[in-house]
């Protein structure tokens, strides 16, 4: 076997393993009901129309109601998150308004209210160090799903694998080896991503406080040191847990444990 031949072997078995790491399931924005989507539909616009009328309370069982059917849907989050906003609940706001934004993370109405709402929260805590980039590259892999990332590498498949045939043909040699190797750099670079991406979100988890005023405990016991005080709508970080208490990071990297009942997760 030639140089030439045994490099051609080496990258495309290095394409092809790293284009199967893609096509993942991804987290779709509804799922089927369990009852009529018609009906649910009504639902929908009987909330919509206790919203509009200022029966806040009434919109909201609307909204639980359509959800408890197996709907997941951007659409009804935020409108719960906004039901919930005029009832001045902002944990239950917020944490309905990052719902909708996990599964619609482009949407700007969404963002928007989100972050009207986070401006309303009494911690004003800023980002910080290794925090903050971790939330920068979250935020950037949120840009794309799974499937944007795969039609990404296929795309550059086809491309590197174009180039090395011309290599290996002589036609463009040596200018197709170097395109070759950039094409071939870059789908290595986008399958990583991909799968950092993965990982990343997955097996991230996230919470809302929804109690105010709670106190952060060193350790997962009442007798542990008194750290600091966290309120309503607070977002934060779930690194582990133990019996009944969660251990949390906030963004700017103070860490304790809390009760599980004071926090609902994203």
């Amino acid at each position: 076997m030639g140089i030439k031949q045994l490099i051609f072997s080496l990258v495309l078995l290095n394409l092809v393993s790293h284009h199967m790491s893609f096509g993942q399931p991804v987290e779709q924005e509804q799922t089927e009901p369990m009852a009529d989507k018609a009906s649910l539909r009504h639902v929908m616009e009987e909330g919509n129309a206790f919203y509009e009328s200022s029966e806040y309370e009434l919109a909201v069982e609307k909204y639980t109601f359509i959800l408890s059917q197996g709907i997941v849907s951007s659409e009804v989050y935020f409108n719960l998150g906004n039901a919930y906003f005029k009832k001045n609940n902002l944990g239950k706001a917020i944490l309905n308004y990052e719902r909708a934004l996990k599964l619609a993370p482009k949407d700007e109405d969404i963002q928007f209210n989100l972050e009207f709402a986070r401006a309303s929260t009494v911690d004003k805590i800023e980002s910080t160090g290794t925090v903050w980039f971790k939330k920068m590259v979250h935020g950037y892999l949120k840009t794309m799903n799974t499937n944007a990332w795969a039609m990404v590498s296929l795309v550059l498949v086809f491309l590197a694998l174009l180039f090395w045939i011309l290599f290996l043909s002589n036609r463009y040699a040596p200018n197709g080896l170097i395109i070759a190797l950039v094409v071939s750099l870059l789908l290595a670079i986008a399958a990583i991503l991909s799968s950092f991406g993965r990982r990343l979100l997955e097996a991230q988890r996230f919470a809302i406080v929804m109690d105010d005023g709670i106190t952060v405990k060193s350790a997962p016991a009442q007798k542990g040191e008194d750290m600091f005080i966290i309120h309503e709508g607070t977002k934060m970080e779930l690194l582990d847990e133990y019996q009944t208490w969660f251990k949390i990071r906030l963004e700017n990297g103070n860490v304790g444990w809390l009760p599980q009942n004071t926090v609902e997760e994203i």
